[in-house]
């Protein structure tokens, strides 16, 4: 593995630590969003072990993955929707002040759980 995928890797482990700290301290909004980070840190170093380079914007990401998903044959179907779907927690917790709390604890908890399983198979995939 790159010394870049394995930062990107280690980005994801620490994201995954702070989700859960961050909904201990029972703002599950935020806790979402740094869910939604480790998958995405993720995809990023699947994708560029994979690729040799790697979308640096979350919507180039998200295409990237979807394309790398399709050739691997480690990753079950439709996983790469699994960062479509947890960013849309980010982008509740960025642009959404107005409706502060719309994430539940239990959909942290959910996107917590979902992010774990994500990247923990990315990293059997890159092992």
């Amino acid at each position: 593995m790159t010394p870049e995928s394995l930062d990107l890797l280690q980005s994801a482990d620490r994201a995954l630590v702070q989700a859960r700290a961050i909904l201990a301290a029972h703002v599950p909004d935020q806790a979402a969003r740094l869910a939604y980070h480790a998958q995405f840190y993720a995809s990023q170093a699947l994708i560029f072990e994979r690729l040799g380079r790697c979308g640096k914007t979350h919507k180039g990401v998200r295409h990237q993955l979807h394309q790398v998903a399709l050739t691997e044959p480690k990753l079950p179907a439709g996983f790469a929707d699994g960062l479509t779907q947890a960013y849309l927690y980010k982008e509740q917790a960025d642009y959404d002040s107005k409706n502060a709390q719309l994430t539940t604890t239990q959909q942290a908890q959910e996107a917590i759980s979902a992010a774990m399983a994500f990247v923990a198979l990315i990293h059997q995939v890159l092992a």
